[in-house]
């Protein structure tokens, strides 16, 4: 295993554990401060928009500058001083926590997709991918186990402090890491991202994914709630995390041998059948413990999508937008998927039974499945 290797995977591991303390428990601290599903709804929606136009922005200023790692360092700061900004303050405040916590969880969605770019942009490390990935899903896991016990201990202050700690721990680890390897002899501008769009492969990606995402978002949003109307605690949640990202662990670490065999397209409408059977079972899952041991099916969900989506998406792009291209098509999948699911979640839920807003997100993976279904050439 080259240093490389062994340095960005380190890294990951440590700064996806600081994500997952913020993203497992954004929901319940939301809850326990008694904001209605609309109000969390609306939360989780100004995420989305910061992580779309966080994300897109990110890619061309990346392109631009020629640097993903400076522009991830200065990111990662501001990221855990909102944390901090937003666990310390466990009173009702709606404009506060839509603000600060939102703009947190925001970045740490942006951030997440920018690591996975900047690996995917280093030539040596680009194959390893699935497994450099694999000790963020480790991170994860850990993480949100410990969450639950950290909350019960220190409450939601517990979790500012550690979230800040594993940021400072990561910015000394990324003083020695490669950063990306940039084509700058092009002057890029804004208007160049229209081109991307003059793709119709890249188009289709887009739709797929867009609809795959917004799907697997209810995990996040729809799950939870139902979790929680089924009397699960915080720490029964981040078992539930734990159980999931552990499980993902395998094929994440296997990725690159599943990709290289199967191809990404075949990949992703395997994925897709998946989760329609994940989002069925959920829809009829009678406790928490069923919905725990259905979590497991992210080990065939999740990874798959992610990694036949970079490789698509990547094969898609020329040289001089790579950043920009896999940045804009994360936005408007997983961003825009993120924000759209709080707020039709959220109306749903107060509409109709929350399983059957569930069952919904099962029909809807027949479009990935379909879109799949021509071979990409």
């Amino acid at each position: 295993m080259s240093k490389n290797i062994k340095r960005f995977s380190i890294s990951i591991f440590v700064i996806f554990s600081s994500y997952s303390l913020v993203i497992t428990q954004a929901v319940p601290f939301l809850t326990d401060l008694g904001y209605s599903p609309s109000q969390r709804g609306l939360v989780l929606s100004f995420v989305g928009i910061i992580s779309i136009v966080g994300q897109i922005l990110m890619g061309f200023l990346s392109d631009r500058f020629g640097t993903i790692k400076k522009f991830f360092i200065y990111l990662t700061i501001l990221m855990a001083l909102l944390v901090g900004l937003s666990f310390l303050v466990e009173t009702k405040n709606f404009m506060y926590h839509f603000l600060i916590l939102g703009m947190a969880m925001g970045l740490t969605k942006i951030l997440v997709n920018l690591y996975e770019t900047w690996i995917m942009e280093v030539d040596s490390m680009r194959d390893d991918f699935g497994f450099i990935r694999g000790f963020g899903s480790i991170g994860w896991a850990l993480a949100s186990l410990a969450s639950g016990y950290l909350i019960s201990a220190f409450s939601y202050e517990g979790l500012a402090y550690a979230c800040a700690l594993l940021s400072i721990i990561f910015v000394f680890l990324s003083i020695d890491m490669e950063d990306a390897e940039k084509q700058t002899s092009m002057d890029i501008k804004m208007s160049d991202i229209k081109t991307l769009f003059k793709n119709k492969t890249y188009v289709r990606f887009l739709i797929v994914y867009f609809i795959a995402y917004f799907v697997y978002n209810a995990d996040a949003v729809t799950v939870t709630d139902l979790m929680v109307n089924l009397g699960a605690t915080p720490t029964t949640i981040g078992i539930k995390w734990f159980v999931q990202a552990l499980c993902e662990l395998p094929m994440m670490l296997l990725g690159a041998r599943i990709l290289l065999k199967y191809k990404g397209h075949k990949v992703m409408v395997f994925a897709s059948v998946m989760m329609l059977i994940r989002m069925a079972l959920l829809g009829v899952a009678p406790n928490n413990l069923s919905i725990i041991l259905i979590s497991t099916l992210q080990a065939l969900t999740y990874p798959f999508i992610l990694m036949s989506q970079k490789q698509l998406v990547y094969e898609q792009l020329p040289a001089h937008l790579r950043s920009t291209g896999q940045m804009v098509a994360v936005s408007l999948t997983a961003g825009l998927a993120a924000v759209l699911m709080p707020i039709t979640s959220g109306i749903l839920i107060e509409h109709m039974d929350i399983q059957m807003v569930l069952v919904i997100c099962a029909v809807l993976m027949i479009i990935p499945i379909m879109g799949m279904r021509k071979r990409v050439t």
